[in-house]
């Protein structure tokens, strides 16, 4: 597993700063529509009016049964059940965001957030490190499967990687090679030649919506790789192919780091936070009282694990999960951790700091 240093926080800006799609277009839960009477549902994500049962993107739907059996009555109680979305309500302008874009007024003194990204969102990011007569290069993947990467001292370069369905959602390094994951189930890998499948029996082609999605990957060695994604589901490669393991949860996972100590720890909606391995089985080490939303990124530091859960960070020492205090505002968001030996760095809505293992530090966002 590759220890990435601060450089990739510039790109993880372009995560939280990316222009995002309305509400009803997020990749989210396309599971939570079933069995629902809302009838068909009108989505723009593809730029124009379409079916979203006919549109290869993930959403999240309720229904007004669901939403009266979950006890959801609020948005704070719907941020809670939906993936990457955050509601809060300041007692003067109630502040929405999705992956850390936001929605406010336009003023004289502010605006709604816009930023750069390629090719649309970056949902996948990398830096990697040099070898032989390579030097380290940061790596960004859009959506759509537009590869960029941007070698030090070097011009940048694009590709395509072979997109089967919808988006890819998750870009990460493991024992030198890339892989990428996303929309039913498809995961590649890049070689020297090209980026090559390595989803049998894990994707399945698209019918009338979006059933299965892997939102993240990692793995302690090539024959040794984990991924999670929509409905709970776990995976294991052990080389010669993919295994489905037990899960103790049916929510959509959206975080997944295989950490130092050995162990596999995976976040998910609704502050799910699972420690364990494929020999063992799962624990739930979460606390709905510290965090019930979705945990959106894990990163180690310290020997301890860093969690985001959107409107909270989270930190477990092995023992015990508690919150962190930060000097962030009240509603400055966490949706995006990294690490290096030397920090831990913390990226929300308009907000970034750094924690050196003694104190925290806010860094201006361009």
């Amino acid at each position: 597993m590759t220890l990435r240093t601060g450089l990739l926080i510039s790109a993880s800006i372009l995560i939280s700063a990316a222009t995002s799609p309305a509400f009803g277009q997020t990749a989210g839960e396309a599971g939570a529509a079933d069995g629902n009477d809302a009838g068909e549902i009108i989505v723009t994500a593809q730029r124009r009016e379409t079916a979203l049962s006919t549109t290869a993107v993930s959403a999240t739907t309720f229904s007004g049964d669901q939403l009266q059996a979950a006890g959801i009555a609020t948005l704070d109680d719907l941020a809670t059940q939906t993936p990457s979305f955050n509601y809060v309500d300041t007692g003067l302008i109630p502040r929405y965001r999705i992956r850390g874009d936001g929605l406010q007024v336009f003023n004289d003194t502010s605006e709604s957030p816009v930023g750069f990204a390629v090719d649309d969102i970056v949902y996948g990011a990398e830096q990697r490190h040099g070898h032989d007569d390579l030097p380290a290069q940061i790596v960004l993947l859009g959506r759509r499967g537009l590869l960029r990467e941007n070698p030090r001292g070097r011009p940048a370069s694009d590709s395509q990687l072979p997109r089967k369905a919808g988006y890819f959602f998750c870009l990460r390094e493991v024992d030198g090679c890339l892989y990428a994951c996303g929309t039913q189930n498809q995961l590649l890998r890049q070689e020297p030649g090209g980026w090559v499948e390595q989803d049998q029996g894990l994707y399945a082609p698209l019918q009338a919506q979006v059933d299965r999605t892997l939102f993240a990957l990692d793995g302690f060695a090539h024959d040794d790789l984990y991924a999670v994604g929509m409905q709970g589901a776990i995976w294991h490669w052990d080389g010669n192919a993919w295994h489905a393991l037990g899960s103790p949860t049916n929510v959509t996972l959206h975080s997944l780091l295989c950490a130092p100590d050995g162990e596999v720890y995976i976040g998910g909606a609704g502050g799910v936070l699972l420690r364990g391995r494929r020999d063992r089985g799962w624990s739930d080490i979460g606390d709905e009282s510290l965090c019930r939303h979705t945990v959106e990124s894990l990163a180690w530091f310290r020997d301890r694990l860093y969690a985001a859960g959107q409107t909270a960070l989270l930190c477990w020492d092995g023992t015990d999960l508690r919150k962190v205090v930060t000097p962030a505002y009240e509603d400055a968001g966490f949706f995006s951790l990294d690490a290096c030996a030397e920090a831990l760095w913390s990226v929300g809505n308009d907000y970034l700091l750094s924690y050196d293992g003694q104190r925290w530090q806010h860094h201006p966002v361009p």
